[in-house]
């Protein structure tokens, strides 16, 4: 009787020991997905965390580079690069994530507990493509709209500055570079002939 009573006690202790782990298992990986987002200077750098085939991934947004993440324990995990492995720790209020810190001191904070959908592209890309053309105080602007490897970028002539344009709905689009939205105009002919940046920098289409 002894010895049964010693064996269920073994169990339960295991059973609780299990159940303590649980929270970090590979199955709960989705508590650290989103988008998260740091300064570099004036810079805005935005990056996708996703779950991939049982692995937590970073992508990111402005080069589209895909990079695995290790889990060691917890909310510590290793960033997979080609040169170095750096550590990543997630940072949390409560117990939702809120932060990433890499590397001991690049600190990205969370936005949005969803990824973008960097994949989505629009029915036809090509009528968005051309020169967009705006004058900002007395300064001609003019950006480029291209399709390269079948993603949508955007161009500043002025300083040859670019970023990937995400697709979201309709004739909708995220610039990843800035942080901020962009829609395309139509005419009454329904072609395309503006480009309006973050709700209110309108650029005309002049080619």
């Amino acid at each position: 009787m002894k010895k049964y009573l010693a064996l269920l006690l073994f169990i339960s202790i295991q059973t609780l020991g299990a159940w303590s782990k649980a929270p970090n298992a590979a199955g709960n990986l989705d508590q650290f997905v989103g988008r998260y987002k740091r300064m570099q200077g004036s810079t805005v750098l935005l990056l996708n965390m996703y779950v991939e085939n049982g692995k937590l991934v970073s992508k990111q947004l402005w080069d589209f580079e895909v990079l695995p993440l290790e889990q060691k324990s917890g909310d510590d995990f290793t960033l997979k690069m080609k040169q170095n492995n750096w550590p990543v720790k997630f940072v949390r209020e409560g117990n939702k994530v809120t932060q990433m810190l890499v590397a001991g001191h690049d600190l990205w904070t969370k936005v949005d507990d969803k990824p973008l959908n960097t994949e989505a592209i629009p029915a036809n890309p090509s009528q968005y493509l051309g020169k967009y053309k705006a004058t900002v105080n007395q300064k001609e602007m003019v950006i480029e709209v291209t399709l390269k490897d079948g993603k949508i970028w955007g161009t500043q002539l002025w300083d040859g500055g670019k970023s990937p344009l995400t697709y979201l709905s309709a004739d909708n689009f995220f610039v990843n570079a800035l942080d901020c939205p962009l829609a395309f105009k139509k005419g009454s002919d329904k072609k395309v002939n503006q480009l309006v940046l973050n709700n209110k920098e309108v650029f005309t289409k002049v080619d």
